[in-house]
Parts: C-alpha cells; structure tokens; sequence
C-alpha cells in the first residue's frame, strides 16, 4: 500500500452531454511518482472507473506524437501521455473543441463559446526568413494551433498549444522556423 504521500488528488472532469444537465469532478487519490498523466487516467480506469471516456493511441514514446491525448492539467494544455503526473491534479477536457465525453472531445468541431482569458502559457515564433510556408505545422498540430492567411503560416491559437508536452511543430520543421517558448508570466 503505497504512502499518502505518494498518492495524487485527482479531479476528473465527467460529463455525459446526452445525459448529464451539467458536468461535474470525480476526485481520486492514486500513486502518481513517476507516471504520466495518462498513466493516472488509466490506473483510475482500470481500479475505480471504467465508465471513464479519455482518449490516447501512441502513448508518447519517442518523438512522435499522435495528439489523441490533447487536454487540460491544471488548467493548461497538454498532451497526457507526455505530461508528468503531478501531486495535485484538474484533469479536463480541452477547451477549444466540442465535448464527447468526460475527457474526449470533437477534434472536428471547435467551440462557438470559446472565450479564453488569462495568460498565453507559450509564445511561438516563425522565421519567415527560414519557413518555405509547406504547412507541416498546420498538419502535425493536433490543436490546430497554426493556420495559413493569405499564403503565409503564423501561430493563430498559442493558447491551445500543448507546449513542452508536444512540440511536433518545432521537431519536424525541416528548415528549423519555429521556437516554442515557455511563458511563466505574462511579462515574459
């Protein structure tokens, strides 16, 4: 039995939009030292709820990164199967698309009510000296964080970008045009 102190409290988003009025946590304490995000979501699944909807495909080895595991820790995006479990934990889902289920959302169908406020936790960055505008990013970000206006590509929607947890657009960017930076605050 592991100490209280290697357990994480954990808030699970659930929400049901066929079922439920409203959503609701589900709090869990589970041991977290050493785990993924992901690795949490799915010890919960197996040992206290397998109505749990979350999502995942590659489980994040190596450098490539499917983005099925695209949500929210603690307010900010990331990918779980990247993500270090942490001791206190919101889990939800990412708010830029449409709600399935609990934690797995409509990749296809983004909100009509977005309204985010507060800090950008990334600024990204595009060389248009160094970016030949091949829409690589544009692909490979599974948040839709890129788009191209008027032929060129720029960073439309840094506050749904996955930062550290990701980074497929700065691995695969053949002519090195994208930086990623971590914001701590907003005078970063």
């Amino acid at each position: 039995m592991p100490a209280d102190t290697d357990l994480a409290g954990v808030k699970v988003f659930k929400f049901d939009p066929a079922v439920d009025d409203a959503p609701r946590y589900a709090a869990y304490e589970v041991p977290y030292q050493g785990a993924t995000v992901l690795q949490v979501l799915r010890r919960i699944y197996r040992q206290f709820d397998p109505l749990l909807a979350f999502r995942w495909g590659c489980e994040g080895a190596g450098d490539c990164r499917c983005g099925a595991c695209a949500l929210l820790v603690n307010g900010r995006p990331a990918l779980s199967c990247r993500k270090a479990a942490e001791a206190h934990m919101v889990i939800e889902p990412h708010f830029k698309f449409e709600i399935i289920r609990d934690l797995v959302v409509d990749f296809n169908a983004v909100r009509k009510d977005i309204a985010r406020a507060g800090d950008v936790p990334v600024k990204i960055s595009i060389d248009p000296g160094k970016c030949v505008q091949c829409a690589d990013c544009i692909t490979l970000c599974p948040v839709g964080v890129y788009e191209a206006r008027k032929g060129v590509i720029v960073a439309s929607g840094p506050e749904y970008c996955c930062d550290e947890t990701c980074r497929q657009c700065v691995t695969y960017c053949y002519q090195n045009a994208i930086q990623v930076k971590t914001v701590t605050s907003v005078h970063s």
